[in-house]
């Protein structure tokens, strides 16, 4: 498993805000959101949860957005 970028991307584009705007809303530093975004780390539980929070996003979205089965 792992996280589907494009289609976390896809929703922050959606949502009207941009990867700098996300970093800061869920309180992470923009590097460390952009290294996560990008497949070099994971996301936390708690950043999940915030991104699915800002983002409007519902169970189903976050599911397959942080736990899909391909890139």
């Amino acid at each position: 498993m792992c996280m589907n970028a494009n289609k976390l991307k896809g929703k922050i584009v959606e949502k009207g805000l941009n990867v700098a705007k996300t970093a800061d809303l869920i309180d992470i530093n923009r590097s460390s959101f952009y290294r996560k975004l990008n497949g070099f780390d994971a996301f936390t539980v708690n950043e999940a949860a915030k991104l699915k929070e800002v983002l409007g996003l519902t169970n189903l979205e976050a599911l397959d957005i942080f736990l899909s089965r391909s890139k």
